[in-house]
């Protein structure tokens, strides 16, 4: 028993012979479109994933370059550091407002020192804003931090550069934390912060770039494809002119005198071979055809001649036949004229037999009576005188 299709296999099959029924142009262009699709997505892509890292790899230079600035004056502060009271409020507030400056010129988020202190950390110093500053409310000496970042409390452990993307209560930023020694050898960790939505910024225009250059390498790519497949369908259409010409009987056809050593080209050259090799056996065809008739002819004319000879054979054959006929009648006649002879000649034989029987019986009869007179003449002494 035949089993039903499933309607997805009848779904496919038919969009098979949908796309199968397509003109070459279209399926050309299709699938052109489809590569200059998937190069495009492709090229945006790697782009994309390149400039990210390319500008994540800035981003994170930049915060290292703005650590090294900033421990040039911040390694000789931090000499003087040596608990709460080390510093006095007015050179504290100083560094900050440098500190603050630099964060400004370098579009950074915050600058800060930080110090192990217990089982924990304190500020040393720190940027702040504009408002801060006016109202005198930014980071304190000494002020515990109370949400360290993962990279910090690493940086704290390992003394080692760590660069961390951390989310506080009221931002998301892209840090790094740099250990440092001050000339008498006090250790501290400088952090540079900037807002991800700088680098998610910086991020997304890389992103609308590699598209925007994604789209004009699809254009350009379709473009190249539909002037490059515009002389190779015209001469594909060509070819195809001709092969219906030829199918239809036609071998003069004008053919691309150089073809090329493309596959177009060969195929020509194939065409023009074969279109040559029908014409001549279109001419042997020709000419057999012609010897033919001309046999047919000479044929025709002996099917005719032995038509009249037959005929005449056969008139002859009727006046044989009648002839036969009339030499049969003659026989037949004569066979009754030599039956009714027989039959005469049998009358006369026995005719003869019974003459001949008499003859006999008088010839007997006349022996009989000259004995007798013989006889009696023997005896008689005076021979009797035979009259005749």
């Amino acid at each position: 028993m035949a089993h039903a299709r499933p309607p997805s296999a009848r779904t496919a099959r038919s969009g098979l012979a949908r796309l199968r029924d397509l003109k070459l142009r279209t399926k050309l262009l299709v699938l052109l479109a489809v590569v200059n699709a998937a190069s495009a997505a492709a090229f945006v892509t790697i782009s994309y994933r390149v400039q990210a890292r390319e500008i994540r790899a800035a981003v994170d230079d930049k915060l290292l370059t703005a650590a090294r600035a900033a421990a040039l004056f911040l390694v000789p502060f931090h000499d003087r550091v040596d608990g709460p009271g080390s510093i006095a409020p007015e050179e504290h507030l100083e560094v900050q407002r440098r500190l603050s400056a630099l964060a400004e010129e370098t579009d950074l988020a915050y600058l800060y020192t930080v110090v192990a202190h217990g089982s924990g950390s304190v500020f040393t110093s720190s940027s702040a804003t504009r408002e801060e500053l006016a109202s005198g409310t930014g980071p304190r000496f000494f002020q515990v931090t109370t949400h360290p970042s993962p990279g910090l409390v690493a940086a704290l452990a390992d003394h080692r550069i760590h660069f961390d993307t951390y989310v506080d209560p009221t931002d998301s930023l892209r840090s790094v934390y740099v250990p440092l020694r001050s000339r008498s050898g006090k250790e501290f960790f400088l952090g540079v912060d900037v807002h991800t939505a700088t680098l998610e910024g910086a991020i997304r225009a890389a992103l609308w770039r590699a598209l925007a250059t994604g789209a004009a390498v699809l254009a350009l790519g379709l473009l190249a494809s539909a002037l490059l497949l515009g002389p190779l369908l015209a001469r594909l259409q060509r070819v195809g002119a001709a092969l219906h010409l030829v199918a239809r009987g036609r071998l003069d056809v004008e053919l691309e005198e150089d073809g090329g050593a493309d596959e177009i080209g060969r195929v020509v050259e194939a065409l023009r071979g074969m279109v040559a090799a029908l014409s001549g056996a279109a001419g042997s065809i020709r000419g057999a055809a012609d010897a033919l008739a001309a046999g047919s002819g000479q044929l025709a004319g002996g099917a005719a001649a032995l038509s009249q000879a037959s005929s005449e054979q056969a008139s002859e054959t009727e006046q044989a036949s009648a002839a036969m006929q009339e030499i049969a009648r003659h026989a037949q006649e004569n066979a009754a004229a030599a039956v009714r002879t027989g039959e005469a000649a049998a009358g006369a034989a026995r005719g003869a037999r019974a003459g001949g029987d008499a003859a006999a019986r008088t010839a007997a009869a006349m022996r009989a009576r000259w004995a007798r007179r013989s006889r009696s003449w023997r005896r008689s002494p005076t021979r009797p005188t035979c009259s005749r």
